[in-house]
C-alpha cells in the first residue's frame, strides 16, 4: 500500500494498471475513430459471450427459491425505497448512449439519422433484457444474505454455486471487459465533446486541433487521458462517491434535454425534424419529472450525514463546478468573439432555422 484514499488502500499496482489502461485507450482513441470502434466492437462481442455462458447457468441450474423474498426491508423504509435508489442510479449505468451524439459527426454518410435513432432505441431494449437477466441469474444462485456476504458477489456467487473457480474467472474476465468498454466510450465521447465545445469558441480554441495524420482531436483526447490518469489515483474507494456524482449530473443533462426539446417543439414547431418521437410533448414532459426525481433522490441520498456541513460528494461537484467557473470568466473575449448564428452552424453543422 502506497496511501489510503476515501477508505481504501491504493497501491503501486493499482496505479500502474491504471495508468497503463488509460495510456493504452489514449493511444488506441487518437489512431482513429474506427480503431476505437474496431476495439469496441471485440471487447463487446466478447463480453456478451462470456455473459451468457454465466447467465445460462445461472437460469438452468439456479435456485428460484433463491429468488424469495422478492423485496426485503433491512432498514424500515419499504420496498419502493430500494426501487427508488436504483432508480436514481439509472442515468449512470445507461450513461454510455450518450456517446451516440457525439459520434455522428463521424458516421458514415450514407447512414440516415432514423436508422441510427431506430439502432440506438434498440440497443437499450436489448441492454435493459441483458441487465434484468444478469442480475435474475445471479441472484438465483444462493439465498440473499449469503450473496450480500461475498466481496466480489457476483463472481464469487458462481464460484460457491457451481463449486468452479473457472466459472468465477468468467464473471470477472466478463466484468473487466465490460469496464474496458465502457472506459472506451468515455474517452470517445469526452474527447468530442470537448473537440465540439471548443470548435464553437465555449471553451479554449486549443482542444479544437485535430490529429495530421489521423483526423482525430487529438488536444481533447490527451487532456482527456491526463483527466482520467488524475482521477485514478483517488482509488477504488472513491468510485461509489464518483458514481453518485455521476448520477446527479446525468440527471442534470436528462432534465436539461427534455426542457430543451420542450421549448424547441413549442416556439419552433415547423423546424425540419429528420426523426420525430411519437408523443413527444407527452414523452419529454414524463422524462423531465423523473429527471426531477431521479436528481432530487440523488441531491439526498448525498446528503451530508453526521453533523457535516458538506458531503463528499457535495465537496467534488462543488470543487468542479468552482474549476468551471475559473476556466470560464478568463475565456470571455474568445467567447464574444464568435456570433451566435457561428457557434450554431459550428455545433450543429447546419442553421437550425
Amino acid at each position: 500500500m502506497v496511501y489510503s484514499a476515501f477508505g481504501s488502500a491504493v497501491s503501486v499496482g493499482d496505479i500502474v494498471i491504471a495508468q497503463g489502461g488509460i495510456a493504452a485507450l489514449a493511444w488506441l482513441n487518437i489512431r482513429g475513430a474506427k480503431a476505437a470502434a474496431r476495439f469496441q466492437e471485440i471487447a463487446t462481442y466478447s463480453f456478451a459471450a462470456l455473459t451468457i455462458v454465466f447467465i445460462g447457468a445461472g437460469l438452468l441450474l439456479g435456485d428460484a427459491g433463491n429468488l424469495q423474498p422478492a423485496f426485503t426491508d433491512h432498514s424500515g423504509n419499504g420496498p419502493l425505497y430500494g426501487i427508488l435508489v436504483v432508480f436514481m442510479t439509472t442515468p449512470l449505468w445507461y450513461a454510455g448512449f450518450n456517446i451516440i451524439p457525439q459520434a455522428m459527426g463521424e458516421r458514415a454518410p450514407d447512414v440516415p439519422l432514423r436508422k441510427v435513432v431506430f439502432a440506438m432505441l434498440l440497443a437499450i431494449a436489448a441492454v435493459t433484457v441483458f441487465y434484468t437477466l444478469l442480475i435474475l441469474a445471479t441472484s438465483m444462485t444462493m439465498p440473499r444474505p449469503e450473496l450480500l456476504r461475498l466481496e466480489l458477489p457476483a463472481a464469487g456467487a458462481f464460484e460457491a454455486a457451481f463449486d468452479s473457480r473457472l466459472m468465477s474467472r468468467i464473471v470477472l474476465v466478463g466484468g473487466l471487459l465490460g469496464l474496458v468498454t465502457s472506459w472506451n466510450v468515455v474517452f470517445f465521447g469526452g474527447a468530442r465533446a470537448l473537440f465540439a465545445l471548443s470548435r464553437a469558441r465555449l471553451v479554449s480554441p486549443y482542444f479544437a486541433g485535430v490529429h495530421p495524420r489521423y483526423g482525430t482531436p487529438y488536444p481533447a483526447l490527451v487532456a482527456i487521458g491526463l483527466a482520467s490518469a488524475a482521477t485514478a489515483f483517488l482509488g477504488v474507494g472513491a468510485i461509489g462517491r464518483l458514481a453518485n456524482i455521476g448520477g446527479m449530473c446525468f440527471a442534470i443533462l436528462f432534465l436539461t434535454v427534455s426542457l430543451a426539446l420542450i421549448r424547441l417543439r413549442r416556439d419552433r414547431p415547423h423546424v425540419v425534424r429528420p426523426f420525430k418521437v411519437w408523443g413527444g410533448m407527452f414523452i419529454a414532459s414524463f422524462v423531465a419529472i423523473a429527471a426531477s426525481g431521479m436528481l432530487l433522490l440523488s441531491i439526498w441520498e448525498s446528503r451530508p450525514r453526521d453533523g457535516a456541513l458538506l458531503s463528499v460528494e457535495w465537496s467534488l461537484l462543488f470543487g468542479w463546478g468552482v474549476a468551471g467557473l475559473i476556466l470560464w470568466f478568463p475565456l470571455k473575449n474568445i467567447r464574444d468573439g464568435i456570433s451566435d448564428a457561428d457557434r450554431k452552424h459550428l455545433i450543429l453543422g447546419e442553421d437550425p432555422e
